[in-house]
């Protein structure tokens, strides 16, 4: 009797999850879903600015995007059951790994609420968060036009530049609302602190990101979805858009960004005309990636060459590329003495403080940066960390790459500028990887799914209609 009714209840619980997984997976939280996903992308610009500080700095498309796989986990699910099964199983170790490094780091603090106990958690826990988005988006918009989604990328984008241009001038003159962010500075170098000289000597503009760099990275990888909503929509407005980025990367004088745009831009070119079978388009393209791709380290590792370019002083560039240099020379250093799991989630920013505060070139107070996802991850999560990090984002690349060449569409082409773009970039600045990041990794996977649909479906049709022609060849011919 009571087998059976411990069968009965378990049978009742099981139906019951059944019930709500099915109104989870219903159209109206499908709608929500999309809904908070579509602000997330128009949004994305708010990096530094309407933030809300609850020990960590909490950023509105991170919560827009966080609420969507809340309100769309099915979706969560079944995006990420269309992506190939060993991209699945990458993203799948990178996250046991930094859940390792949680439980085996050392959590070490600074005595500040931002360098607290708990800053590995909050690292782990933007990492699910962003691995969930891209579950987010490829269930949204594998199977559904992305249209919406590329012009409120684009939309965001042209945000971040309208304002960047004002802010050019504003700081100049000091004109109202002439710096918008309210984010706490961690680090010591965005809060009053001055950013460099840029065009005509002025200023260089951050808009609502906490540095330069970061802004133009950010409309660097959304500068080709702009470019493909004015073409796909012909209206002159959006043109218009798409000028305002190119002049708002130009203010900000930041040669990485143009350096990782060219690079995603040619490879993205290359891959679409071998594609489409454009023999000589496909070679000048092919060779001018290769040659960005070899010539953009030496170019930026030589503050003299970027001098001539940028048109900022050798003393300045010098002085932040040997701040990057000094930051990779450390981590490596740090993660020497623990090259497995490294030290957890977050300690990258902890431990270089720590050797900058022994070396008396930062103060108690203030945490630094590993300028690269590369180093934080060394210092993070060891060698393990750096190898889940190399075959996920290696993967989702070889996986665009292979989606543009099988179908070249312009979307695909896009996607896959773009994803190169956030990619490269995110090897020479950050700590971690920014939801516009994990938007456009989505959006990467979704066209490549897509493009492998489209050939499946033609390849059925190709099949279908050979046997149809057998079959008809095979009829008994009549008399006539």
């Amino acid at each position: 009797m009571a087998v059976g009714a411990n069968h009965r209840e378990a049978r009742y619980w099981l139906g019951t999850m059944e019930a709500v997984w099915r109104a989870w997976s219903g159209p109206r939280p499908r709608r929500v879903a999309r809904f908070l996903a579509l602000a997330g992308c128009g949004t994305l610009f708010l990096a530094a600015a309407a933030t809300v500080q609850v020990v960590y700095s909490i950023r509105v498309p991170y919560a827009l995007f966080g609420a969507a796989c809340a309100v769309g986990a099915p979706l969560v699910v079944d995006g990420w059951r269309t992506a190939p099964a060993w991209v699945r199983a990458t993203a799948l170790s990178l996250f046991a790994v930094y859940l390792a490094a949680t439980i085996a780091g050392t959590g070490d603090t600074l005595g500040t609420a931002r360098g607290g106990s708990h800053r590995d958690l909050a690292y782990l826990v933007d990492l699910g968060v962003g691995l969930a988005s891209v579950g987010l988006v490829m269930g949204l918009w594998r199977d559904a036009p992305s249209g919406p989604a590329v012009r409120a990328l684009a939309i965001g984008a042209s945000l971040a530049a309208l304002y960047a241009i004002y802010q050019w001038p504003a700081r100049r003159f000091g004109l109202p609302l002439d710096d918008v962010n309210n984010t706490l500075d961690s680090n010591g170098v965005t809060s009053g602190h001055f950013q460099g000289r840029g065009l005509l000597g002025w200023e260089r503009v951050r808009g609502t990101f906490q540095e330069p760099h970061y802004l133009a990275a950010f409309l660097a990888a959304l500068l080709p979805f702009s470019v493909l909503a004015a073409w796909t929509t012909r209206r002159r407005l959006l043109a218009v858009a798409v000028a305002a980025v190119a002049v708002a990367m130009i203010l900000t004088v930041s040669a990485p960004a143009w350096g990782s745009l060219s690079i995603g831009a040619a490879a993205a070119a290359a891959l679409f005309a071998i594609g489409r079978g454009w023999t000589g388009a496909a070679a000048a393209t092919a060779a001018a990636a290769v040659a960005l791709a070899v010539a953009g380290p030496l170019v930026g590792t030589s503050p003299h060459a970027l001098a001539s370019v940028t048109g900022r002083s050798d003393s300045e560039l010098l002085t932040s590329s040997n701040v990057r240099f000094d930051a990779w020379r450390d981590a490596a250093r740090i993660w020497a003495s623990r090259p497995v799991l490294g030290f957890g989630p977050g300690q990258s920013s902890v431990q270089l403080a720590r050797v900058e505060i022994a070396a008396e070139r930062r103060s108690r107070t203030k945490l630094s940066s590993a300028q690269g996802l590369w180093a934080a991850a060394l210092v993070d999560a060891g060698a393990l960390g750096f190898g889940a990090w190399l075959l996920f984002l290696g993967g989702v690349l070889v996986v665009g790459a292979r989606g543009l060449f099988r179908d070249p569409t312009p979307l695909r082409a896009a996607a896959f500028a773009a994803g190169v773009s956030i990619v490269v970039s995110s090897e020479v600045a950050g700590d971690r990887l920014d939801t516009v990041a994990w938007v456009l990794i989505g959006l990467l996977l979704a066209s490549a799914a897509r493009a492998e649909s489209s050939r499946h479906a033609r390849h059925a049709g190709h099949e279908a209609d050979g046997a149809a022609d057998q079959r008809a060849a095979q009829r008994p011919r009549t008399a006539g």
